[in-house]
């Protein structure tokens, strides 16, 4: 059960099943919030093998509520203990950092020139008077990466600055969507001028040729989005399998395809990085954010 991207999940189901030709993956979307719920309304033997998502904190929430089952033998040892101040995995081995997210701003250049409007760098330009109307965000109680971003502003700027700057926010979106993948859907299409992303869809937006540009917020963390094995799963062997080809050279390297476009957990010394390739380690020392899950 994911809520990571179905071009994603079917690249890694074919290759995964093409090196075990007797196991089939059966993959279920949902949302973050979705996922929570699954997880926590089922009983066991009921429950997916497997969650994967962006959101460190359903994953904490998870390991708090006892659903997820250690297994500290997947952790691979070529990954590092940390990206800045946060540990990849749990200490215990419930989950495992997968792939790394870093949060920003992603702006259409053909959309943003034709109306003679600065590109943005920073959460804080989207709420200029000149991007009235032009700015798409995504309802946090739908998507994890947008809650994290909220909780990003809130942590960073406080409470009373932190709420002005959402609700300025707001008030240039020309859309709420109610979920995240129609944000960079919308602005690479040129419906919108800008709004606010996780890296993986600006990134793969733009290496796929798109008019489009990113910029990492320097008030936003790098996390990992993680994977790990449900408490109760009825295939645990099976499941490990997986878990530990997402984490090997081949399965971090799988990150790197255009159709996903995300960060590997593995140092770049370890994979064929495409040139000008973003180092989200490097990324991590910029944050000016000690985000608190």
């Amino acid at each position: 059960m994911t809520s990571l991207s179905q071009e994603m999940m079917r690249a890694y189901r074919v290759a995964f099943e093409r090196q075990h030709p007797g196991i089939r993956l059966e993959i279920v979307a949902k949302s973050t919030a979705e996922l929570l719920r699954e997880v926590e309304q089922r009983p066991a033997g009921k429950r997916p093998d497997i969650v994967w998502a962006s959101s460190i904190e359903a994953f904490v929430l998870l390991a708090r509520k006892g659903l997820l089952q250690p297994a500290p033998e997947l952790r691979n040892p070529q990954v590092p203990a940390k990206v800045g101040p946060h540990a990849l995995n749990d200490a215990s081995g419930r989950y495992f950092g997968q792939s790394l997210s870093g949060y920003g701003v992603m702006w259409n250049s053909d959309y943003l020139r034709q109306r003679q409007i600065r590109e943005p760098q920073e959460w804080q330009d989207l709420a200029q008077p000149a991007y009235a109307g032009h700015v798409v965000l995504s309802a946090p109680s739908r998507s994890g990466t947008t809650h994290l971003m909220v909780e990003s502003m809130l942590q960073g700027l406080g409470w009373e600055q932190g709420w002005a700057l959402l609700l300025q926010l707001a008030g240039n979106a020309a859309e709420i969507t109610p979920d995240s993948y129609a944000v960079p859907r919308g602005i690479a299409r040129g419906s919108y001028g800008a709004g606010l992303v996780i890296d993986a869809f600006g990134l793969a937006a733009k290496y796929s040729g798109m008019p489009v540009d990113f910029a990492y917020a320097t008030m936003a963390p790098v996390l990992p989005a993680s994977i790990g094995l449900v408490a109760g799963a009825l295939n645990p062997d099976e499941a490990k399998r997986f878990m530990a080809f997402t984490l090997s050279p081949p399965g971090q390297q799988l990150l790197l395809d255009p159709r996903i476009n995300r960060l590997p957990v593995l140092p770049a010394a370890v994979l064929h990085m495409p040139a000008g390739y973003p180092d989200p380690y490097l990324q991590a020392q910029r944050s000016r954010l000690q985000f608190d899950v």
